[in-house]
């Protein structure tokens, strides 16, 4: 089967790393997949160096892609007809798209078209449902909650298939986790933004007692847009947490960051199912998560954390303390994490976009 599955930039988000999964494990099982990026990371914000190494790893699983470019953000007609030219000179059968940009694309196409959603949120209005209707043949949710969220806006059926991880990257990471004692090395992955309300974070930290929040060391790790990263300095030390927050940046160690790691944090406004999540899961890290998009499924699924109200820095602050604070409940967290997490595995959710993609191509 020939696939192209379309992207934003190769960056660092989750969808991006998901969806750079998926495309190996396809390769793996013999088809032939090309990716589609809409822009390059500079082009929005994000590392080029991170984005050389996304492409290294396509290169060495022989994928080919391409870039529209920033100027059909603006020119719709502009994308089509570039993606449209791909798709015909490559024989594409399948087109995956990622991106409500890439459902407009996908208008000119003659093969089944297929679009994911990554998030809880829509941000669209009612006209979406039209023209998306119009070109979609199958909608995937990341989660139940966004199936169903999904589902009820495009008043059509959503086939749910859970975010899945490539366990290669973590297994030199995952272990049982001792219980900390000394300091408490606490981290975060996400993108500097709104969306991750990092200042929920620090409130909560901040809350915590003496005793504990003293011997902590948080790490975030993310990048976002300077105004952002310096709101959230300004922010920490106005709590005057500088020696407890450190703000690391993009990196592309994220599995030794978390094999480092006592618990994973999560304070976001709104997800649809985080990878960072999952990742921290398979590492055996207890986590604390916001009750937003599919966080509470995979700690539910799981078993290794706890689930506070969105935007309640008492209840994140008091689920932190009461897993350090309890030797017990800390074994059991990452124990049940190492020995569930593989419900998210990369392998699995590869095989349900396979069988999804073989039923479009046969009713086409």
């Amino acid at each position: 089967m020939k696939i192209l599955q379309f992207i934003s930039s190769p960056a660092a988000g989750g969808a991006e790393v998901y969806v750079k999964d998926l495309v190996k494990q396809f390769v793996s099982y013999g088809h032939e997949v090309f990716v589609g990026f809409l822009s390059h990371a500079a082009d929005v914000g994000r590392s080029e160096s991170y984005e050389i190494d996304f492409l290294r790893q396509l290169d060495e699983y022989g994928v080919e892609y391409f870039f529209i470019g920033s100027k059909a953000r603006r020119n719709f007609l502009f994308g089509a007809i570039r993606l449209r030219s791909f798709v015909k000179s490559n024989n594409i059968e399948l087109y995956h798209t990622h991106l409500k940009y890439g459902v407009v694309f996908g208008a000119f196409l003659n093969i089944p078209v297929i679009y994911t959603h990554h998030n809880i949120t829509l941000g669209v209005g009612s006209w979406w449902r039209y023209i998306s209707n119009s070109i979609v043949n199958s909608y995937i949710g990341i989660s139940g909650i966004c199936g169903k969220r999904l589902a009820d806006y495009m008043k059509r059926n959503v086939d749910v298939v859970v975010n899945g991880v490539d366990k290669t990257r973590i297994a030199p990471s995952a272990k049982l986790r001792e219980y900390p004692k000394d300091v408490l090395n606490i981290i975060s992955v996400g993108s500097i933004s709104p969306q991750k309300n990092y200042k929920l974070l620090v409130d909560s930290i901040a809350l915590l007692p003496e005793k504990i929040r003293d011997h902590c060391v948080v790490k975030i790790v993310g990048e976002g847009p300077e105004a952002e990263m310096l709101a959230l300095e300004k922010y920490i030390k106005l709590h005057r947490l500088e020696g407890i927050f450190y703000l690391l940046g993009n990196r592309g160690d994220v599995p030794l960051l978390l094999a480092d790691s006592h618990l994973f944090l999560m304070s976001s406004e709104w997800e649809g199912l985080p990878i960072s999540l999952i990742e921290a899961a398979m590492s055996g890290l207890p986590c604390v998560v916001t009750d937003v998009g599919g966080c509470s499924e995979v700690v539910g699924q799981c078993g290794n954390g706890k689930v506070v109200a969105s935007g309640d820095a008492v209840g994140l602050a008091a689920a932190i303390d009461e897993i350090v604070s309890d030797p017990v409940l800390y074994n059991n967290f990452t124990t049940n994490a190492l020995e569930n997490a593989d419900f998210f595995s990369i392998q699995e959710a590869a095989q349900k976009h396979i069988n999804i993609y073989n039923a479009c191509l046969s009713v086409d």
